[in-house]
């Protein structure tokens, strides 16, 4: 951001297509079919793997000619070695894309493989944080969230733990941004009351967060606004409903 006596300079970009709206995962099919998918690996946990939702992406995708295939094994938080038994599943399947459905875990880990299926590697350490090598490149990444909280459906990033050193650490880069978050209210409405909360708390606070940080931002700043209004006015009902 520029200083005060340069006046305000930003960068604002959302490269990410998002299709919001009740029954947007009905157009799961031809998203995919978009973007040259012909067998996606599904990455999601094992009780998304159980869900209508998952049936209803299957089901689409075959109407489209695509085969897919579901991979469940993602952790809770991501680890380094999820990421590896991604990969590895990625290329043993001979898939060509990828679709993350569920929360922010399992759309971090659609992205962590991605990465990895590009750079020909199993390792993610070198590319974190610190690790010293650039990230090559991402398989196309379509995401799914199930959540409110996590915004891993619109940005660059990829958080894990690094089960060697115990570290948290970040694998960013502008190719990792899904292509296309799809984002489909109907798909929260079976979320316990006490998930509901948690991930409005959570995109609560990011709204705020981004609103009083200290480097001014005025399209951000509407959008942070707005965002804390929304879920002021109507996360008491969402968990009541």
């Amino acid at each position: 951001m520029a200083t005060p006596s340069s006046g305000l300079e930003f960068t604002f970009s959302i490269p990410t297509s998002i299709v919001f709206g009740m029954g947007a995962l009905d157009g799961i099919g031809t998203h995919a079919k978009t973007l040259g998918f012909k067998r996606p690996l599904i990455v999601t946990d094992k009780i998304m793997s159980q869900s209508d939702g998952l049936k209803q992406i299957q089901a689409k995708l075959s109407e489209a000619g695509l085969q897919s295939v579901v991979w469940d094994g993602i952790a809770a938080e991501p680890l380094d070695t999820t990421l590896t038994e991604g990969v590895q599943r990625y290329r043993a399947e001979r898939c060509d894309g990828l679709i993350g459905f569920g929360g922010g875990s399992a759309m971090d880990t659609a992205k962590g493989v991605g990465v990895l299926a590009v750079a020909g590697e199993d390792d993610p350490g070198p590319y974190q944080r610190g690790g010293g090598k650039t990230v090559p490149g991402c398989v196309p990444v379509i995401a799914i969230p199930t959540t409110a909280g996590t915004g891993s459906e619109v940005t660059s990033v990829c958080v894990l733990t690094n089960l060697r050193n115990g570290h948290k650490l970040p694998i960013k880069h502008a190719s990792m941004l899904p292509k296309v978050a799809v984002v489909d209210p109907l798909l929260m409405l079976s979320m316990p009351a006490k998930v509901t909360t948690y991930t409005g708390i959570d995109a609560l606070s990011h709204a705020v967060e981004c609103f009083t940080q200290v480097r001014e931002h005025p399209f951000a700043d509407t959008l942070a606004l707005q965002a804390t209004k929304l879920i002021v006015e109507n996360l008491s009902r969402a968990v009541k409903d």
